[in-house]
């Protein structure tokens, strides 16, 4: 049995509007678009950075791709100055700006150093993570040189990590070398 051309043809315009709004559904669920970082995304570089947020970029480049769930954090110098922080406590993230005056807007700022903890979920691009062993830390680094507190610094690549009781990283931290 043959169909009429017409209705062949109507055959066709509803299969392809179907396949295009499935591929349109497809698409919108993929997430295009999505500005900001999910948490298992983030990758460490030593001595750069997370992701997109470099140090030496300004606080507004952080907020735009961490969002804005930041709390702001400052350490007051008593002359004027202070230290300030852009703490994404959610993503174990930890954002050290350079020095500036007390009332200094924190995205005007340049970023000095990033420090990982707590639920951090990301890693460095060698695989070290928030939990990794001292032991895996140092067949990867070295064993670095260590200070009184037990942190194990790597200037020369620019990373720092604090272990805990477990000799598990417990924070790390990544700095201009």
């Amino acid at each position: 049995m043959r169909l009429s051309k017409s209705l062949q043809e109507t055959s066709h315009r509803k299969f392809f509007f179907l396949m295009t709004s499935l591929l349109f559904i497809f698409i919108l669920a993929a997430g295009c678009g999505s500005e900001e970082m999910k948490e298992d995304e983030f990758i460490v570089f030593t001595g750069q950075g997370v992701n997109n947020v470099s140090i030496g970029d300004l606080g507004s480049k952080a907020a735009g791709s961490l969002g804005s769930g930041y709390t702001e954090l400052f350490n007051n110098f008593g002359d004027g100055d202070a230290l300030f922080y852009m703490q994404y406590s959610n993503l174990g993230i930890q954002i050290a700006m350079k020095i500036g005056p007390e009332n200094s807007d924190v995205e005007s700022l340049r970023i000095n150093r990033i420090k990982f903890f707590g639920s951090f979920s990301g890693m460095t691009e060698e695989g070290i993570r928030i939990g990794s062993t001292l032991t895996e830390v140092q067949a990867i680094y070295g064993i670095g040189d260590v200070d009184s507190f037990g942190s194990h610094s790597y200037d020369d690549i620019g990373i720092f990590f604090n272990y805990d009781q477990n000799d598990e990283v417990e924070d790390f931290t990544v700095y201009t070398p």
